[in-house]
């Protein structure tokens, strides 16, 4: 079985059980406690994909790190993933969960790439662009700063980009120059 398909059935389960019990929120949130925590944190991560530590050991950290800072449910999700063996796949479900969650409360990921910090009335102006685009009334955007496209800005979203770069501009004119 792919880790797709893997983390997708785990990330649906989650959410399906989250919904049920009326705290898809606090899930959300719950998960996104433990990719920053996993992410800040080395010796975790090594400690979760070690194959060579015991479930119990694992099972015992992520207690004393996590109890009483997230649900029981996410904990009782960590602590099955870490005793079918799955610990391996933790990035791919919680990139899954994210994804369910967001197509679930119709949330739009955007990526907003430009060469320098916008000022809020322009990024305003192009997230606002974004949403009619989109029909959207929830976008979470992701800024990035990249002075390798030297002006403008690229926004992506899902496999969509929209690159009025500078970068993109001299490419496309190069390729014209060069073809004639």
């Amino acid at each position: 079985m792919s880790a797709i398909s893997v983390a997708s059935r785990y990330a649906n389960a989650l959410l399906g059980e989250a919904q049920k019990g009326n705290v898809l929120d606090r899930t959300y949130q719950d998960i996104q406690l433990f990719e920053q925590t996993t992410n800040e944190s080395r010796e975790l991560r090594r400690l979760l994909k070690s194959p060579i530590i015991s479930v119990d050991r694992k099972l015992s950290s992520l207690k004393a790190i996590f109890s009483g800072k997230i649900s029981d449910l996410t904990m009782n999700f960590l602590h099955m993933l870490v005793n079918k063996r799955r610990e391996s796949y933790f990035k791919e479900i919680i990139d899954a969960f994210y994804e369910a969650y967001n197509d679930l409360n119709n949330i739009k990921m955007v990526e907003l790439i430009s060469a320098t910090t916008l000022n809020e009335g322009l990024e305003s102006k192009i997230v606002n662009t974004v949403k009619a685009q989109l029909g959207a009334t929830n976008l979470q955007v992701k800024k990035t700063v990249d002075p390798k496209i030297l002006g403008g800005f690229v926004i992506k979203i899902g496999d969509k980009v929209f690159d009025t770069s500078l970068q993109n501009k001299l490419s496309t004119l190069r390729r014209e120059i060069l073809a004639n």
